[in-house]
């Protein structure tokens, strides 16, 4: 996600710690609105009695809807956090004392692979024990659909998260990490959309893991071969030059 000290707020700074918490009120009510009723379900009446403020500190802090609705979206992400932070620093940890020549040995790599596919589904059960979150987040992924300032916010949000994969898997000889990370990724957020829909049963439990295993198994276990060039050839065919490759 996207990197925490890196996160700006469309809307008016608080200046006091009374305003801050009146501007966090107003934040997490409408978070908590998104989950309940989704994105069209924000109304500034309904914000302002759900944060328990006066209508007009809406207004204060938020010149329209659609910069509320990008501050409820960066708010998410820092208040998120610590879970992605956590994730990424296991990933990391994963390759660090490794040599070259190591994680070109099979068995290395299937030990990686396994653990990687065991952090993923941890985290993956550990945002499940939050589901405003999982909904919230899946109400902002349809909302940016139509909203093109909240699809570049996430789509920043997107990339930082490839990046961090990608970095691991080039450590790995991955002749395209970016593509390896974008095959991680989106299995992560299809499962989330999964337990949304089939509950937290043990029968889901097991299908994620297996998937994230499966995966990170494919992804990993072997070492990648270089990519070589075609070499171009010129041969000569009923007399005329015939260039092959």
């Amino acid at each position: 996600m996207i990197k925490q000290t890196n996160i700006e707020y469309l809307g008016r700074k608080a200046k006091r710690s009374d305003s801050q918490a009146t501007l966090n009120a107003i934040l997490e009510a409408t978070l908590l609105i998104i989950a309940a009723e989704g994105i069209s379900g924000i109304r500034h009446r309904l914000v302002a009695k759900r944060a328990g403020v006066p209508i007009g500190a809406i207004s204060y802090y938020f010149k329209n809807k659609s910069d509320l609705i990008a501050d409820a979206f960066m708010f998410y992400i820092e208040h998120t956090h610590e879970y992605t932070q956590a994730i990424r620093d296991k990933t990391n940890n994963l390759l660090s004392n490794r040599s070259r020549a190591e994680l070109e040995i099979p068995e290395v790599r299937r030990s990686i692979a396994k653990l990687l596919g065991d952090y993923i589904a941890d985290y993956t059960e550990l945002v499940k024990s939050h589901r405003t979150y999982q909904i919230v987040d899946q109400a902002f992924r349809h909302e940016a659909v139509r909203n093109p300032r909240l699809a570049q916010l996430i789509g920043a949000s997107d990339k930082h998260d490839i990046e961090t994969f990608a970095k691991f898997f080039e450590r790995l000889g991955s002749p395209d990490p970016e593509a390896d990370a974008m095959m991680i990724l989106p299995t992560c957020w299809y499962l989330s959309e999964e337990s949304l829909l089939h509950g937290d049963n043990a029968e889901t439990k097991e299908r994620v893991r297996a998937m994230i295993q499966h995966t990170c198994l494919r992804l990993i276990a072997a070492p990648q071969p270089e990519v070589v060039a075609p070499v171009k050839k010129t041969v000569s065919y009923a007399g005329n030059a015939v260039r092959i490759g």
